[in-house]
């Protein structure tokens, strides 16, 4: 059994919401080694294991086919596929409700402008699916009279950067047909800044946590998943180094 040698510090937290995107949390008193090993800690783990949803194919097509590449001319569209990816990755989706993180969601995008009178522009707004939009006003491309625009979304769970080639495995070889890949950073949390502080007529230091996020997590459920993974990584290892010292 290991001895109990020293004990955790008394924590005071206080958090400031300075927007719906950017919250600032303050952690007192830490030690100079805690606020570097904590500050640290958090910040890799806010930018690698918190997961949000992103979009990591797409498939095009217009009125008469189905475009096979990103640079491939997309008719009636004032953009070919590889800007309109590029504005697709600006877009931030969060559930609806109870969806099951394990599977992905394909979202649409159906514009038939076929008997239209005047040019179309398609945003956000345009997508359906089972994820909510949470920027619907990012435009995407401007649909010309007597065009048809369909866009396929592939979209799943999952935390931190992926390269497309990775992502490829994800469809089957007959899902894979006329997809575009796409490398994607799922990660919700945007950026993480820290700042130590000293406590007056003290040893200790305060730690200042600054997260932004893209708005479909709060800075404060986004702090607690990462806590909570290094609750249970922490927890693992102490569960095996018991198992060995009982061996």
């Amino acid at each position: 059994m290991v001895e109990k040698i020293s004990s955790l510090p008394i924590l005071e937290v206080k958090k400031t919401a300075q927007s719906s995107q950017v919250t600032k949390f303050a952690f007192q008193p830490l030690t100079p080694e805690l606020v570097t090993a904590v500050g640290n800690t958090l910040r890799v783990l806010l930018k690698t294991r918190v997961p949000g949803w992103g979009i990591f194919a797409v498939k095009f097509a217009d009125k008469d086919r189905i475009i096979p590449t990103e640079h491939d001319t997309l008719q009636g569209s004032n953009k070919i596929p590889y800007y309109i990816i590029f504005n697709l990755q600006e877009l931030v989706f969060k559930d609806k409700g109870n969806l099951d993180k394990k599977q992905a969601q394909v979202l649409k995008i159906e514009i038939d402008n076929s008997q239209g009178k005047q040019a179309y522009q398609v945003t956000g707004k345009d997508i359906q699916g089972e994820l909510e939009v949470v920027n619907p006003e990012v435009y995407l491309t401007t649909t010309e009279v007597g065009s048809k625009l369909k866009i396929d979304l592939y979209c799943r769970y999952h935390w931190d950067s992926v390269s497309k080639e990775e992502q490829i495995l994800l469809l089957n070889e007959k899902e894979r047909e006329n997809v575009i890949f796409l490398s994607t950073d799922y990660c919700p949390v945007k950026t993480v800044s820290l700042k130590t502080t000293n406590i007056p007529a003290r040893s200790e230091k305060q730690l200042e946590l600054v997260i932004t996020t893209n708005d479909s997590i709060s800075g404060s459920d986004s702090l607690l998943t990462a806590a909570k993974f290094l609750e249970q990584i922490m927890s693992d290892i102490q569960q095996k180094i018991v198992s060995l010292t009982e061996k």
